[in-house]
C-alpha cells in the first residue's frame, strides 16, 4: 500500500480484513490532526480499494490543512472530500 500513500500529509496507515465480515478495513493517521478510518465492505480489486481509500484520507487531511493554514479562511466544509460508493469513513481527530 505504501506506493499509493502521500507522506506529506499520511504519517502511518495499516489495512486489514474486518474477521467477522471480511471487510476491507483501512486507517490513515496524519500527526496533529488525526486518523481516518476506512471501511469497504464488499471487497473488489485489493489494490484498487486500497489506492481508491489513500486517496480519500488524502483529501480529508488535505483540506484540514488547508482550513488550518488559511486561518479559517478556506472552509474544509465549503469542499467537501468525495467518498466513492461502497467507501464509508469515520474522522478521530487526535486529542491535541
Amino acid at each position: 500500500m505504501s506506493r499509493h500513500v502521500d507522506p506529506f500529509f499520511i504519517d502511518s496507515y495499516e489495512a486489514s480484513f474486518e474477521p467477522s465480515t471480511g471487510a476491507l478495513l483501512a486507517a490513515f493517521s496524519a500527526d496533529f490532526f488525526g486518523t481516518c478510518h476506512l471501511r469497504k465492505a464488499v471487497v473488489g480489486n485489493i489494490e484498487e480499494d486500497l489506492k481508491t481509500m489513500a486517496s480519500v484520507a488524502f483529501d480529508v487531511f488535505e483540506r484540514k490543512s488547508t482550513e488550518c493554514a488559511s486561518n479559517g479562511t478556506v472552509k474544509e466544509a465549503d469542499r467537501p472530500v468525495a467518498v466513492p460508493g461502497g467507501f464509508t469513513y469515520h474522522y478521530v481527530p487526535c486529542d491535541e
